[in-house]
């Protein structure tokens, strides 16, 4: 299944943490310097965290063409995920 970056992709999170926030500044920033705004249906990057990764690993998944998940079980594991 594939997932396209808009400028109509948001981010949904509960981690407050500054070191995520920044990496989602990055990527929103790079977002739109590179793509054209256009009337593209609006996409969803989730983070979730869970338990059982290693510090600073990540998993990305596609449950469906408008959501792309990053679980990760620490900040660094976002900030890897959300940049990679």
């Amino acid at each position: 299944m594939d997932f396209y970056l808009s400028t109509n992709t948001r981010f949904h999170h509960t981690r407050p943490e500054a070191s995520v926030a920044n990496a989602i500044s990055i990527l929103e920033r790079d977002i739109k310097k590179c793509l054209i705004p256009d009337d593209s249906p609006e996409t969803v990057i989730e983070l979730a965290s869970v338990t059982g990764l290693k510090t600073e690993c990540y998993q990305i998944s596609i449950p469906d063409e408008h959501h792309l998940s990053i679980h990760a079980g620490d900040d660094l594991g976002f900030v890897y995920g959300l940049l990679y």
